[in-house]
């Protein structure tokens, strides 16, 4: 599996790509920032590294220029991690207004994975994901980076794990297959951000775009808006610790995908109708791939 570091195989031509979303994006861009329109605090965060994830989806490398990392050091530490397919189920009930929107069926068997890191006795969870071929949908329901970083500082010598796409290349690993099948991949959900980063990116965005909604209420952001707040919201979005997973693992196997690309991003709130059936009251937001490139 040819997976890998896109994001430094591409830094030095970020500058070829200014205008990744048919317009300038860059700070320079006064011409498109509207008077009303201050971008928010929190989208500088994360900002320049959207900006970069979005140029490398539209201009992929050539597969033979990414080599495989994260996964590699995975296997060569299969006693030290597992991964564990967990019997077919039904999808957290967390999930329901997204599957009522997007037409998921709750009910029957999805695919479910999980990896974890042993720590004696005990195990730190890394990934757990959820993946329904009917509807082409994967659920993020955990992606916790500390345990691999930490196994890998405690290597010797110590792996060097910056910009490892940790996430992007097990979710290929778990379910590349399916995804294989017709590109059978049109919706990824990272459910209960945690992220402080990502949720006040979130916040400001639902904010901007329907001042008024309430946490049930979804607020789609696309990527192509000709409203400047909207567009720059999915920038800061897609290079948030919750977007820039998935922008990797279709950029790095963008022969899996087709060259699809992330179009938009919808985005709902706290309190969306789950803190009294679920275990965790926190936001979730869902990527949408374009059928075609």
């Amino acid at each position: 599996m040819r997976l890998g570091n896109t994001l430094l195989a591409l830094a030095a031509f970020s500058s070829h790509f200014s205008n990744v979303l048919g317009r300038s994006i860059t700070n320079k861009s006064t011409n498109l920032v509207k008077k009303e329109y201050t971008r928010p605090t929190s989208f500088d965060k994360t900002f320049a590294d959207g900006e970069k994830l979005i140029a490398a989806m539209l201009n992929p490398p050539n597969k033979d220029d990414i080599e495989p990392r994260s996964l590699t050091y995975l296997y060569r530490l299969a006693h030290e991690t597992q991964k564990v397919e967990v019997p077919s189920g039904s999808i957290p009930p967390d999930a329901a207004l997204p599957a009522q929107k997007f037409g998921w069926n709750m009910g029957h068997p999805w695919h479910h994975t999980k990896w974890y890191v042993n720590e004696g006795a005990n195990y730190d969870i890394v990934s757990e994901t959820y993946f329904d071929d009917d509807s082409k949908t994967m659920i993020v329901g955990a992606s916790f980076n500390d345990p691999l970083e930490k196994l890998f500082d405690e290597q010797n010598p110590p792996i060097d794990h910056k910009n490892l796409p940790y996430h992007s290349e097990i979710w290929v690993d778990a379910y590349g297959e399916l995804m294989r099948t017709n590109q059978h991949l049109k919706y990824v959900m990272r459910d209960n951000i945690v992220n402080d980063d990502t949720v006040d990116i979130m916040y400001d965005a639902r904010y901007l775009l329907f001042p008024k909604a309430i946490d049930a209420d979804v607020v789609e952001v696309n990527r192509e808006s000709d409203n400047i707040a909207e567009r720059e919201a999915f920038i800061a979005l897609a290079g948030s610790k919750n977007g820039g997973s998935l922008f990797r693992m279709i950029t790095d196997r963008h022969d899996l995908f087709g060259h699809r690309q992330v179009v938009k991003v919808w985005l709902w709130g706290n309190e969306r109708g789950q803190c009294d059936i679920s275990l965790f009251c926190l936001p979730a937001m869902v990527w949408e791939l374009a059928d075609k490139p």
